[in-house]
């Protein structure tokens, strides 16, 4: 069994096997770009908590009063991806903070703080989901 190791970046960029973790603080687990992983919040009216691994990609936006309006995503390597709506979506997250404009790669995944939410695509092949305080919209 592996152990876990937790990385904290404060700035900059962390070469992790093969892929890369960009921005203010992310976590990273493993030693090898499958173990890869990131978990990050944002804030403010589109705000989301996100887990981002090798092997998925999962957002969940939930305004703090109002669980039954929560949002969530999951999206595969292939680009495929299934959402989640109300208070049995909610899987609170514990992340570090990530700020408008930066952004995450774990894997095949990108994931950029907007001001209209969290948009997570594929570079490759451009296919994601925007996440935000309006559901969840295809991208790509």
């Amino acid at each position: 069994m592996r152990k876990l190791a937790p990385l904290l970046l404060v700035l900059g960029l962390c070469a992790c096997g093969s892929s890369a973790i960009t921005g203010s603080v992310s976590t990273t687990i493993g030693g090898s770009p499958s173990h890869d992983r990131a978990v990050f919040v944002t804030t403010g009216p589109n705000a989301a908590t996100c887990d981002i691994a090798g092997t998925y990609a999962y957002c969940v936006h939930y305004p703090p009063h109002e669980p039954r309006l929560a949002v969530s995503v999951a999206m595969k390597p292939s680009g495929s991806f299934g959402t989640c709506n109300g208070a049995k979506c909610v899987h609170k997250l514990n992340g570090a903070p990530l700020n408008l404009g930066e952004k995450v790669r774990v894997g095949p995944f990108r994931c950029t703080v907007l001001p209209s939410g969290v948009l997570c695509d594929i570079p490759t092949t451009g296919r994601g989901f925007l996440i935000s305080r309006n559901g969840v919209q295809q991208v790509g």
